[in-house]
């Protein structure tokens, strides 16, 4: 959840730790940047029932996600299988978005687009569930 308060305030550094040769690369983002300009990670995770998977995947490929995409401060949207189901069957999903601020996160909350994607959504209400998650990006590890 985003709360914005006292860490606002913070100013941050920007650093590359390096762990041993060996081990993956950290930038640590917990000192480098204003809460409200951090990137954020925003998370949909959800489960379709069986029989809607082909329609509910094709409409996320080919409308949604450019969609959403399209919308200020969107980075990026990755679709994930999770290749398991709930116990009645319905297939689980997540696709993660990077957004490039808290600001923008915010703003596209709010967004008429936003409202139009819920309504979209709730057409699917018999056939998909969904749950949303986000966070701020604090540390970031490269091989």
């Amino acid at each position: 959840m985003i709360r914005h308060g006292a860490d606002d305030a913070a100013v941050l550094n920007l650093q590359l730790l390096r762990v041993r040769s060996t081990s993956p690369r950290q930038i640590n983002l917990k000192m480098g940047i204003t809460m409200s300009d951090a990137e954020v990670i925003y998370v949909v995770r959800f489960w379709v029932k069986p029989e809607a998977q082909s329609e509910i995947l094709g409409w996320l490929r080919d409308k949604h996600l450019a969609e959403v995409l399209a919308q200020p401060g969107f980075l990026s949207a990755e679709l994930c299988d999770l290749r398991e189901q709930d116990g009645s069957g319905w297939g689980a999903y997540f696709i993660l978005y990077r957004l490039s601020s808290a600001d923008k996160f915010q703003a596209y909350m709010k967004s008429d687009a936003k409202a139009r994607f819920n309504r979209e959504q709730n057409e699917f209400s018999k056939v998909l569930r969904a749950e949303r998650l986000t966070g701020f990006v604090s540390d970031r590890f490269l091989s």
